[in-house]
């Protein structure tokens, strides 16, 4: 044996003297006995009237934690729900380990009960008892309902007439017989007797008696407070027997026969479909209306005539409009009278689908019109479900990506053409509000006929904001190039890195060739107020600092003995180079030899317009018509220098020059102005599309508290332009050049020179303008391709192609959105600015009978500036 098993064995032996030695009693001593279980012994789950003594006791059981039963444990009994009262709160447990106390109801019937028994000395120890209160005998009746009813005598009333039965406790009682009677000529009841149910009702139908005056019926409970209850009702002979014509005609006549009307018109009501009409005669027996001229659909509504305080059972009547809306796919309906801007759509089983229109056709650039419009579909009808969910037609999703660079030189041409836009609009608001006198001519203007090549000339460049005959700003210039067309003048005090004599060279060769001829062929001759043969181009660190790229100040056409800030002559200032931000922000070399020549061709507009006006004497145009014209003058440039033409259909490819090919952005910005109209921010939030456009939004002038961003008012005026080039150009006897040359020779301005000179009301025009700036080749969801009133196309651009199929800089937000709804009932709330649309489309495969009408948020008529219209796309 190894040492450490003797070890072992004898640590074993010395434990078990020391356990033998104590005696060997391995029992633990026993735990005291406490309440460990209280359980229901008795009494449990009881059902007894409310306010009396249950049959049995509550007794409870208590144990200790070996299951026995504790004699002399106290116990407490607490009510805990419903009410009532104990015989006894406590008590002790007997030898069987039991305590007991009798429960008397509380007076609630019909909710749950409860006692707690709690172990006085252990609260966690507890048992419940539950028990059902039914109600007592009843004890009061008591009417409920249908007392003090109409009727046409001999007819039962609309409601039963019904008693409520409870106990003394105010309890229901349930399955008490009631005894109902009806006095000899008050009618008949359906029956005699009932039975009250669950919640203590009882109930009867009542036929009134064939006399007229009030009738009574009693309901009886012997014995009991309350009994009998006693019902009126009023027999009455007011009743509609027809309706006529059949159908009713909205804003028509009709009349109703029958018996109980009041020969004196104002103490009878007519309602139909609710709605209060004007009673034109009455007799007892006819009463004659006229239907209300409201923006219903067709359908059945109930008529009711009430006499006093009696109401006659309605009678059904059908109405409808004069007309329903009857349309070929492609045409379009506009309606002119704000009384009667609602679209009446009959039922159809077909897949239609419609462009609706809320427009102003105001030219107050201020004004806003609210407007409600709401749909109405006949009562009982189903709305059309939603257009089934198709597959999108193929899109060519064409990108012109732009760099962060790009990007802030296009935002900088935007920002300098709202800087234009606001110079030209101030100087025409300061010359139609200078002093009425003897007109002046000009002298002989700054730019002398003989200038040459190397000459230093003084010009004054307008500056400030609101611009003023006393706020100019005189620059020393050099002339750098001299052209048949143009003297092109730099100033000397311009920053480093701007143009080279090479760039005035490339300028004027463009000018003479391309951008002179083309305006002047379109527009017109400019005036040469300073004989010199030639318009001035003033390149100029000024027009940087004022903001724009270019402008021209119709201030020059004053004499300057009148206007200090005159340079009495054809002149158009420019921006310069500027890399470093000498004077205000950067602008790159090559960025601007890019745009200037667009630059020009616009300027050169305005320069022929203002001219010719203001030598012949007449009042200036609108800003958005010079806008708009100068806008067209860059497009028909582009399109002499790109090989493009009006009439061809041009897509996205040529309007935002996927390919950079071409030699100037001659479209881009024309089509992008547009894009914000309808509701595209590319400049402060990128990419999103911004709320109210275009309904909020105005292309006649400068607004400032409008959603879209910048001014409107050189793209969305040149759609309009093209468009009525597009249409109206072809009937004068030198085309669309005549036209825009007849606008500016016009003493007329803004729509009622349009008006004067397409002999169409310009109402019309601004409908059809609105209508296909949406409808224009567009392809619907499902593939179907807009089939359109030729009115309603613009044959020089694909709009649908340009603004559906392009995505720009990486996003999509540029599209004209209208609000998509269903024949369904919807009523929405717009605000419509001057010259704009609320667009929506309704379509659906399949309609209930639907009216959609527009009002103002009160519901009442409209603004006479104010027109609907509707085209059928589908």
């Amino acid at each position: 044996m190894s040492r450490k098993l003797v070890g072992f064995a004898s640590l074993a032996g010395v434990l078990a003297v020391v356990y033998w030695g104590c005696g060997g009693d391995s029992t633990e001593p026993e735990e005291e006995p406490r309440p460990s279980r209280a359980v229901v012994a008795a009494g449990a789950d009881q059902t007894g009237t409310v306010g009396q003594p249950l049959p049995a006791a509550l007794v409870v059981q208590v144990n200790d934690q070996n299951g026995s039963a504790m004699s002399g444990i106290a116990v407490g009994f607490v009510v805990t729900q419903g009410g009532g009262s104990l015989s006894s709160a406590t008590g002790t447990t007997d030898a069987s380990g039991q305590a007991s106390t009798n429960w008397t109801l509380g007076t609630t019937a019909g909710v749950v009960q409860t006692v707690t028994a709690t172990v006085t000395s252990a609260t966690s120890v507890k048992a419940t008892f539950n028990a059902t209160a039914t109600a007592d005998v009843a004890a009061i009746i008591s009417p409920d309902s249908g007392n003090g009813q109409f009727a046409f005598r001999g007819t039962k009333v609309a409601n039963n007439i019904v008693v409520l039965v409870r106990d003394q406790y105010a309890n229901a009682v349930s399955g008490q017989l009631v005894q109902f009677v009806a006095p000899a000529g008050s009618g008949t009841l359906d029956s005699t007797a009932a039975f009250s149910d669950a919640v203590g009702r009882a109930r009867t139908g009542w036929t009134l008696g064939a006399d007229l005056g009030e009738d009574t019926a009693q309901a009886v409970v012997q014995g009991v407070t309350g009994s009998p209850v006693t019902f009126t009702a009023t027999a009455h002979d007011l009743n509609v027997e027809t309706v006529t014509p059949n159908p009713l005609v909205l804003g028509g006549t009709g009349t109703v026969t029958g018996t109980g009307f009041d020969p004196v018109i104002g103490n009878n009501l007519v309602t139909v479909g609710g709605t209060e009409v004007t009673i034109t005669a009455a007799t007892a027996t006819q009463l004659d209306f006229d239907v209300p001229n409201a923006c219903i659909p067709a359908g059945d509504f109930d008529v009711e005539v009430t006499v006093g305080s009696i109401t006659s059972a309605p009678k059904s009547a059908a109405i409808e409009p004069t007309s329903f809306l009857t349309m070929a796919v492609g045409d379009q309906v506009i309606v002119q009278d704000p009384t009667q801007f609602c679209l009446q759509f009959e039922e159809s089983s077909g897949d239609e689908a419609y462009l609706v229109g809320v427009q102003s056709v105001t030219e107050v650039a201020s004004s806003l019109t609210p407007v409600t419009v709401s749909s109405v579909v006949a009562a009982g009808g189903a709305p059309a479900p939603a257009p089934a969910a198709a597959e999108q037609p193929a899109v060519n999703t064409r990108r012109r990506q732009l760099t962060p660079r790009a990007t802030r030189q296009l935002e900088d041409l935007q920002r300098r053409r709202i800087a234009e836009t606001r110079m030209l609009q101030e100087s025409l608001e300061l010359m139609r509000n200078l002093p009425q006198g003897p007109a002046r001519a000009p002298a002989a203007g700054s730019i002398a006929v003989d200038a040459q090549v190397g000459d230093t000339i003084d010009i004054r460049v307008p500056t400030g904001s609101p611009l003023s005959c006393d706020a100019y700003e005189e620059i020393t210039t050099v002339a750098r190039q001299v052209g048949t067309q143009a003297i092109w003048l730099d100033d000397i005090g311009n920053p480093a890195g701007g143009f080279m004599p090479a760039d005035f060279q490339a300028f004027d060769t463009q000018f003479t060739a391309d951008i002179y001829d083309e305006d002047v062929a379109y527009f017109g001759q400019p005036a040469d107020i300073d004989g010199n043969n030639r318009v001035a181009f003033v390149f100029t660190k000024q027009t940087n600092i004022e903001g724009p790229a270019g402008f021209v100040s119709p201030l020059d056409q004053l004499a300057r003995v009148d206007c200090a800030s005159s340079d009495e002559g054809e002149i158009v200032y420019m921006w310069v180079p500027d890399p470093a931000g000498e004077v205000a922000d950067s602008l790159d070399l090559d960025f601007a030899r890019f745009e200037t020549p667009t630059i020009a061709a616009h300027e050169f507009v305005h320069v022929i317009q203002v001219g010719r006006r203001a030598q012949a004497g007449f009042s200036l145009p609108s800003l958005w018509e010079l806008e708009g014209q100068a806008s067209l003058g860059e497009e028909i440039v582009g399109h002499v220098i790109e090989g493009n033409a009006p009439g061809q259909d041009l897509d996205a490819d040529i309007a935002f020059d996927f390919s950079q090919t071409a030699e100037s952005d001659w479209y881009f910005f024309t089509f992008e102005d547009i894009m914000r109209y309808y509701g595209a921010d590319y400049y402060v939030s990128f990419g999103t599309r911004i709320d109210g456009a275009p309904e909020e939004c105005t292309w006649l002038a400068r607004v400032e508290d409008m959603p879209c961003l910048f001014t409107l008012v050189n793209g969305v005026p040149w759609s309009l332009l093209r468009w009525l080039s597009d249409h109206y150009g072809p009937s004068f006897a030198g085309g669309e050049q005549e036209f825009h040359q007849a606008l500016i020779d016009n003493n007329l301005a803004g729509f009622e020179n349009i008006e004067a000179l397409v002999g169409v009301p310009i109402d019309t025009l601004l409908a059809q303008w609105a209508a296909m700036l949406y409808i224009d080749n567009r392809i619907l969801d499902d593939g179907t391709a807009v089939v359109a009133d030729p009115i309603l196309t613009m044959p020089s651009w694909n709009l649908f192609d340009i603004f559906e199929n392009t995505v720009l800089g990486g996003v999509n937000v540029h599209t004209l959105e209208p609000q998509t709804r269903g024949f369904n009932d919807f009523s929405t709330n717009v605000n419509v600015r001057a010259a704009s649309t609320a667009y929506f489309v309704m379509s659906g495969n399949g309609r209930s009978a639907t009216a959609l009408g527009a009002t103002n948020l009160s519901g009442q008529t409209l603004p006479a500036n104010m027109q609907m219209w509707v085209v059928r796309m589908k």
